[in-house]
C-alpha cells in the first residue's frame, strides 16, 4: 500500500469514530466536508461564536503504556480531537524529517536560581535520533539545516545531561533522606557542578526542607489559607489561560482577583476550584492532621498570612530601585514583575517571589508585597538588619512604593 493510500485509510478511520449518529446517513466526502468545517469555527476560523476556545489535553496523557488511546465522552464529540489523532497517526508515516540544528534546552543557572528555556545548537546524537524518525516504517530522508563541517566540529556528541542543567532541590533532599550527606563527593553517573549542589544544599538550608511555609501557618493561625495557596503553587503557571485573540479581556478578567492589590498569593485564595489543585489540596489537609496541625482560617488578616508565605521563601525577596525594576536582597541581580502580576503596575517598595523567570527579562512570578523587618524576624540565620536597612530618604519613581491591602 502507498503512502496516498495510507494516509485515506488513516481518514477514514478517524471519520468513521467522529461521525457519530450521522455516520450511516453521510458518504465519505459529506463527513470529511462536516469535520473541516467544525473544526474550523472551533478553532475560531469559522462563522460560530468567536468565544468558543477549546484547549486540548496533551498527546502524551491520551495514550496509555500500552500505546492505546483513551478516549473521554467529551473527546469523542470535539472534532478537534479527531484532526489530532489524523495528524499524529499521520505523522508516522513521513517519509521525511528536517532538522534546523536547535532545539529547546531547559537550563538553570545556579548563581540567579534561574531556570530558563533556551535555544541551543542540538547534538550528534540528538541529530541522528531524529534522523530515525524519517524511516520508521522504510526508508526515508532527513535534511539538516546546516553543513557537514558544522555537524562534525560545531556538534556536542550528546545532550547535556539533564542533573548537569536542572534545579538539584529535589534531588539533595532525597539523597539526604537516604543517607547520604557527602554529596559533594557522591558518585553520579554525570556528575553536575559543585555550584548547583552548593545551592541545592543553601535552598534547603533556609527553607527548612521546603515546608516551612505549611509549618508556620500553625504560628500564625491561617492554616487553611496556606494549604490552599501551596495548592494552587503547585500547578505552575496554568492557572489563567490567555489567549492571542482575547489578551485584554483575559487581562481584565484575571484583574478581578487582585482588588486591593492584596498580592499574587492571597489572589490564589479566589480561584481554587481547578480540580488539580483541590485533590492536592485535600493531600495537604490530610498531612496536617497527621503533624497534629489544626485547619484554621483567618482570611480577616492578610498580613498573618504574608507572614507564613514569608517564612516559606524567604530567600526570595526584592527591593525597589530607582529606575523601577527590583534588587533581590541575596545574589544581587536586577529582576521585573512579570506583566501577569496583579502588582505590576503597583510597585511596592519591598516583595518576596514564587520564582524567577528568564524570557525578554529576568522575571519575578507569584509576587506578594512585605515589610522588611519581617525578614529579619522570621530568618535571622538569613538576614541582618543591615540586609534590609531601607532608607526612606531615597526618592522612589512616582507613586510607587505605595502598595495597599495588608
Amino acid at each position: 500500500m502507498d503512502l496516498k493510500s495510507l494516509a485515506d485509510a488513516i481518514v477514514a478511520v478517524v471519520l468513521e469514530n467522529y461521525g457519530g449518529s450521522n455516520k450511516t446517513t453521510e458518504n465519505l466526502e459529506g463527513l470529511k466536508s462536516r469535520w473541516v468545517q467544525e473544526v474550523q469555527s472551533n478553532e475560531g476560523h469559522g462563522s460560530s461564536s468567536p468565544d468558543v476556545t477549546i484547549r486540548l489535553t496533551s498527546w502524551s496523557t491520551l495514550v496509555d503504556d500500552k500505546g492505546e488511546l483513551n478516549v473521554t465522552v467529551e473527546d469523542a464529540k470535539n472534532p478537534c480531537f479527531w484532526s489530532r489523532v489524523c495528524l499524529h497517526n499521520m505523522a508516522k508515516l513521513a517519509k521525511e524529517a528536517t532538522n534546523p540544528g536547535f532545539c529547546k534546552m531547559k537550563s538553570y543557572n545556579p548563581r540567579t536560581g534561574m531556570e530558563s528555556l533556551l535555544i541551543t545548537p542540538t547534538s550528534k546524537a540528538s541529530a541522528m535520533q531524529r534522523a530515525g524518525r524519517s524511516g520508521r516504517t522504510g526508508p526515508g530522508k532527513c535534511y539538516r539545516l546546516y553543513t557537514a563541517y558544522n555537524y562534525y566540529n560545531d556538534l556536542d556528541d550528546n545532550t547535556v545531561p539533564e542533573v548537569q542543567r536542572t534545579n538539584l532541590a529535589n534531588v539533595v533532599l532525597s539523597l539526604k533522606s537516604l543517607g547520604i550527606h557527602d554529596l559533594l563527593h557522591f558518585d553520579f553517573m554525570d556528575p553536575p557542578p559543585s555550584e548547583a549542589l552548593l545551592k541545592a544544599l543553601e535552598l534547603l538550608f533556609a527553607l527548612s526542607a521546603l515546608n516551612k511555609m505549611i509549618v508556620a501557618s500553625d504560628k500564625y493561625k491561617c492554616s487553611d489559607e496556606i494549604i490552599s495557596i501551596a495548592a494552587m503553587l503547585s500547578i505552575g503557571n496554568s492557572i489563567f489561560y490567555r489567549p492571542k485573540d482575547k489578551q485584554v479581556h483575559a487581562d481584565n478578567a484575571r484583574l478581578n482577583f487582585h482588588t486591593g492589590n492584596v498580592g499574587d498569593h492571597i489572589a490564589l485564595l479566589k480561584v481554587r476550584s481547578m480540580k488539580r489543585a483541590r485533590d492536592i489540596r485535600d493531600q495537604l489537609e490530610g498531612l496536617l492532621e497527621r503533624v497534629e496541625i489544626e485547619l484554621v482560617s483567618n482570611m480577616s488578616d492578610n498580613e498573618t498570612t504574608k507572614k507564613a508565605i514569608t517564612s516559606g521563601f524567604f530567600p526570595h525577596s526584592a527591593k525597589l530601585q530607582k529606575n523601577g525594576s527590583y534588587r533581590t536582597i541575596k545574589h544581587p541581580q536586577t529582576v521585573h514583575i512579570h506583566p501577569s502580576s496583579g502588582l505590576s503596575q503597583v510597585h511596592p517598595r519591598w516583595v518576596i517571589y514564587h520564582e524567577l523567570v528568564l524570557t525578554t527579562k529576568e522575571y519575578m512570578r507569584q509576587v506578594t508585597e512585605l515589610k522588611p523587618e519581617w525578614l529579619v524576624e522570621i530568618a535571622p540565620h538569613y538576614y541582618q538588619l543591615k540586609d534590609v536597612e531601607d532608607s526612606t530618604s531615597k526618592k522612589m519613581p512616582r507613586g510607587e512604593g505605595r502598595a495597599q491591602g495588608g
